[in-house]
């Protein structure tokens, strides 16, 4: 292979050495919920991964129900993170 192909198949590798990185093509929106939502998020999906949970144990496979438990057990560490007792079952 004659060396000016190995030349040109190389050059690609730093073309953009020493530039500064590229801004996103579409503007980022900014987050629209307020200060609050993270929180009533994680109480309405520790609410929902237990209701699974609890109306699977007589329907579901072990595993999905303890799945569940653990998806409620994370969103109660969130909530008692940020200072919220949830109402325990």
């Amino acid at each position: 292979m004659p060396l000016g192909n190995t030349r040109n198949r190389n050059a690609h590798r730093n073309r953009n050495a020493g530039q500064a990185p590229r801004k996103p093509q579409r503007p980022q929106k900014p987050n629209r919920t307020g200060g609050g939502s993270t929180l009533a998020n994680a109480k309405r999906s520790y609410e929902r991964y237990l209701a699974l949970a609890n109306n699977g144990a007589t329907h579901a496979d072990p595993v999905e129900i303890e799945n569940f438990f653990q998806h409620a057990e994370h969103y109660f560490r969130l909530m008692n993170e940020h200072g919220r007792k949830p109402e325990t079952v």
